[in-house]
């Protein structure tokens, strides 16, 4: 048996505020399942973020329903799991409940597993949506994981999750590969943006899918290392046989370079997005000297032209010596928060710290829908370096029943 197994859709994300991109991402899905329905696939999983937000648009919602009858006339089931985007921040529904032929697993209020038939066969195909990576969720997944495989003992199973799993995450909480059941044939994951596969002693197959697209710059590397797409799974052997399937995305360059060459480095990757069939997006990060008055922004636009979408970043710095022989040296962020935390901004785990500071301000600033307290929680780690820094606030005097009120409501109903 084949299955299809996609991951991070992000249906509805405008990216950059481009309409073009959230189009883009319709056309991948779009894409995506016509050539899961070609190779012959009975189930087609999407392992959590399917939608960019808890209320996507109209539209995201609409096409989602158009692409997955195609699938339904041919007696493909697809099922989901949430991930923290799709997941309401207030007491509502998902929205994959709006979305027809879709079977969402894994909450509260629906099964955790189904059952295939094909080729005289059972396959099992469970699911358990997104828990956030703090310790009391993380044990409420543990427990939820061994439920389930009280439910499938013996059977060819695919569980779907959409968790950070720590071996394949730098900074971030969650799962161990020892927490996640050997007895299953593959583990569906999404939640990571770039692709890996792993096989277990067990012969288990870990596998994140990763975005159908290109969906942040830090992005691109991964792109043109291993592509965007998706997976198709072959069940029908003793192990899974994982198969990479590539989609056709907007082809994106970050471009690092200085003041003294960025128009001949502009050019060169100018050439390289411009070839596509489709209009690409050049992220220009360009150092420049304090004294520099010229306006950078303007003459790269003049450059690009309407030849491909540019996002500019311009960095500030001292011109260093000429004894030094450098341009200039770079007012590195990180390493600015590195150093007030720590003092040596080579330190590793006063860099660790600044990463998650960082990450808590990008999340404040773009109104993410991240979990902030996972990443608060994270930095709390770290409370020796930066503890003597601040001062001591008085405690103010609260109720428990005000505490408890506020608490649980929708995040807490699609796990119990």
């Amino acid at each position: 048996m084949l299955i299809a197994h996609l991951a991070d859709t992000h249906l509805g994300f405008r990216q950059y505020g481009i309409e073009e991109r959230e189009i883009d991402i319709y056309s991948l899905f779009e894409e995506a399942v016509d050539l899961a329905i070609k190779e012959g696939v009975k189930a087609i999983v999407i392992s959590g973020d399917m939608f960019d937000k808890p209320r996507p648009p109209n539209r995201a919602i609409k096409i989602a329903g158009e692409v997955l009858r195609r699938a339904r006339e041919r007696g493909i089931r697809v099922y989901s799991v949430l991930g923290e985007h799709d997941l309401p921040k207030k007491y509502d529904l998902p929205p994959q409940v709006l979305v027809p032929y879709l079977r969402l697993l894994g909450t509260s209020r629906t099964p955790d597993v189904d059952v295939i038939h094909c080729g005289g066969k059972d396959y099992y195909i469970a699911g358990v949506s997104h828990h956030p990576p703090r310790m009391k969720y993380l044990n409420m997944l543990r427990r939820k994981l061994s439920d389930i495989m009280t439910k499938v003992e013996g059977r060819r199973t695919v569980l779907m999750l959409h968790q950070n799993v720590k071996q394949f995450f730098m900074i971030e909480e969650g799962l161990d590969l020892a927490d996640l059941p050997h007895e299953v044939a593959y583990v569906a994951m999404g939640h990571l943006h770039r692709r890996i596969a792993r096989k277990l002693e067990s012969g288990t197959v870990v596998a994140y899918a990763g975005s159908i697209d290109i969906m942040r710059a830090d992005e691109i590397e991964s792109w043109r290392e291993v592509g965007k797409g998706f997976y198709i799974v072959d069940l029908s052997t003793s192990e899974a046989v994982v198969h990479t399937i590539n989609l056709n995305v907007r082809p994106q360059v970050m471009l690092r370079t200085s003041y003294h060459r960025f128009r001949e480095d502009l050019k060169v990757v100018l050439s390289s997005v411009s070839s596509s069939d489709r209009k690409g997006i050049i992220h220009a990060w360009v150092t420049v000297p304090y004294n520099v008055k010229d306006d950078i922004v303007k003459e790269i636009r003049r450059i690009v032209g309407e030849k491909a979408y540019v996002r500019i970043r311009l960095e500030r710095v001292v011109e260093s010596s000429p004894k030094g022989g450098e341009e200039g040296v770079e007012l590195d962020a990180l390493s600015i928060v590195a150093s007030m935390i720590g003092g040596d901004p080579s330190n590793r785990a006063a860099r660790e710290a600044a990463a998650v500071i960082l990450k808590i301000k990008d999340i404040l600033a773009s109104d993410s829908e991240e979990d902030i307290e996972a990443w608060i929680e994270k930095l709390l780690q770290y409370k020796e370096l930066w503890i003597n820094k601040v001062g001591s606030l008085e405690i103010v005097p609260t109720s428990f029943t005000d505490l408890t009120r506020q608490r649980g409501k929708g995040l807490e109903r699609f796990m119990r």
